[in-house]
């Protein structure tokens, strides 16, 4: 009862001063896509995961050359070794897909960027927020191959 009382006390003194109540923090879950999906292949780890082109900051989405947009989503797909530092990715091949629930698979187009020593590929997703977006990588390299399949709920901004 006191925290109620404490709790309806503090919302309102902090709408007399015009602010905002304080809101709960947003869980992160396991679909939430920011999370990352992983694979193996062969001696390298392959992650991948979802960043609002919206929340990168100007210089990083320059550098990507990605605009920055509440619906243009970025697909990262990062290889590393297993302890995450630079693998050599000589002779590595992705190809990605993506669809909303509604929607049927399309190809994306995934470009190379090499930053600090370590190589990642992007690829710019249009998905108006909220839906659920499904991912299929495909990932080959010498005789090795890996797939990742998965989806994530993608937030209003």
């Amino acid at each position: 009862m006191k925290t109620l009382l404490l709790t309806l006390l503090l919302t309102l003194s902090l709408a007399a001063c015009g602010q905002d109540a304080p809101r709960p923090a947003t869980p992160v879950g396991q679909n939430a896509p920011s999370q990352a999906a992983r694979a193996t292949l062969g001696d390298m780890r392959l992650e991948a995961r979802l960043v609002r082109s919206s929340d990168l900051s100007e210089a990083i989405a320059r550098q990507y050359g990605v605009r920055r947009d509440a619906d243009n989503w970025l697909l990262l797909v990062s290889p590393r070794s297993a302890a995450g530092d630079v693998v050599p990715v000589d002779g590595l091949h992705l190809q990605a897909r993506a669809a909303s629930l509604a929607e049927s698979m399309k190809p994306l187009t995934l470009r190379r960027i090499d930053s600090a020593g370590f190589a990642d590929w992007i690829a710019e997703i249009h998905a108006s927020a909220p839906t659920t977006l499904q991912l299929e990588i495909d990932a080959r390299r010498d005789t090795a191959s890996a797939q990742l399949r998965f989806s994530r709920d993608l937030p209003k901004p």
